[in-house]
Protein backbone atom coordinates (compact mmCIF):
# COMPACT_ATOMS: atom_id res chain seq x y z
CA UNK A 1 0.00 0.00 0.00
CA UNK A 2 3.10 2.62 0.70
CA UNK A 3 4.53 1.33 -2.73
CA UNK A 4 1.28 2.66 -4.65
CA UNK A 5 1.07 5.69 -2.30
CA UNK A 6 4.72 6.33 -3.15
CA UNK A 7 4.32 5.66 -6.95
CA UNK A 8 1.33 8.23 -6.97
CA UNK A 9 3.58 10.91 -5.94
CA UNK A 10 6.52 10.14 -8.07
CA UNK A 11 4.85 9.47 -10.92
CA UNK A 12 3.28 12.99 -11.52
CA UNK A 13 6.26 14.61 -10.59
CA UNK A 14 8.55 12.86 -12.40
CA UNK A 15 6.17 13.56 -15.63
CA UNK A 16 6.05 17.32 -14.82
CA UNK A 17 10.13 16.99 -15.07
CA UNK A 18 9.93 15.72 -17.92
CA UNK A 19 7.67 18.13 -19.69
CA UNK A 20 8.79 20.80 -18.63
CA UNK A 21 12.13 20.09 -19.43
CA UNK A 22 11.24 18.77 -23.17
CA UNK A 23 10.96 20.14 -26.42
CA UNK A 24 7.31 19.78 -27.70
CA UNK A 25 6.36 20.99 -31.66
CA UNK A 26 4.49 24.10 -30.41
CA UNK A 27 3.83 25.70 -26.59
CA UNK A 28 0.31 24.29 -26.58
CA UNK A 29 1.10 21.07 -26.43
CA UNK A 30 4.00 21.38 -23.28
CA UNK A 31 0.78 23.84 -21.45
CA UNK A 32 -1.57 20.89 -22.10
CA UNK A 33 0.13 18.17 -20.92
CA UNK A 34 1.31 20.37 -17.59
CA UNK A 35 -2.48 21.04 -17.02
CA UNK A 36 -3.73 16.95 -18.02
CA UNK A 37 -0.89 15.85 -14.99
CA UNK A 38 -1.87 19.24 -12.84
CA UNK A 39 -5.54 18.00 -12.37
CA UNK A 40 -5.54 14.49 -13.23
CA UNK A 41 -2.35 12.91 -11.78
CA UNK A 42 -2.21 9.55 -11.91
CA UNK A 43 -4.25 9.19 -15.44
CA UNK A 44 -2.38 12.12 -16.62
CA UNK A 45 0.89 11.07 -16.26
CA UNK A 46 0.18 7.30 -17.70
CA UNK A 47 -1.20 8.76 -20.75
CA UNK A 48 1.87 11.33 -20.73
CA UNK A 49 4.04 8.73 -20.67
CA UNK A 50 2.09 6.27 -23.19
CA UNK A 51 1.29 8.99 -25.86
CA UNK A 52 2.80 12.39 -25.19
CA UNK A 53 6.24 11.14 -24.98
CA UNK A 54 5.94 10.31 -28.73
CA UNK A 55 4.83 14.14 -29.28
CA UNK A 56 8.25 15.42 -28.22
CA UNK A 57 11.12 17.03 -30.75
CA UNK A 58 14.46 15.27 -30.54
CA UNK A 59 16.91 17.68 -29.08
CA UNK A 60 18.90 17.36 -32.26
CA UNK A 61 16.17 18.74 -34.39
CA UNK A 62 15.35 21.74 -32.02
CA UNK A 63 16.65 24.96 -32.60
CA UNK A 64 14.75 27.65 -31.35
CA UNK A 65 16.56 30.10 -33.69
CA UNK A 66 15.97 28.37 -37.11
CA UNK A 67 13.89 30.37 -39.37
CA UNK A 68 11.63 28.10 -41.14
Amino acid sequence: MILFIIFCIILPFVALVDITTSHFKDGVTKLLWVVVVIFAPLIGSLIYFLVGKQQKVDKREFNPHRND
